[in-house]
């Protein structure tokens, strides 16, 4: 997954990171959909998460720890109403 990364970066490709189940979909702490969060979301462009997909704050944290990347490397967090 880091190589694919580093290859979208590399052509300078959007990285769109979707969570589409909400919660049902994020699974135990530890668990591999929780490792994809935590290896694709913090490189993302955009984040589009179902709303039940963040009542812990998850990707609010992520969206804010991306805040002092440039404009360019970030598009603003809106969170899902559904």
């Amino acid at each position: 997954m880091n190589a694919m990364i580093a290859e979208a970066k590399r052509l300078r490709l959007q990285i769109v990171c979707v969570l589409l189940e909400g919660k049902t979909r994020r699974g135990k702490p530890g668990g591999a959909d929780e490792r994809c969060i935590d290896a694709i979301a913090p490189f993302a462009n955009y984040l589009v998460v179902k709303k039940d997909g963040n009542e812990d704050g998850r990707f609010d944290a992520i969206a804010k720890s991306r805040a002092h990347r440039s404009p360019s490397s970030m598009t603003p967090w809106t969170s899902a109403r559904s």
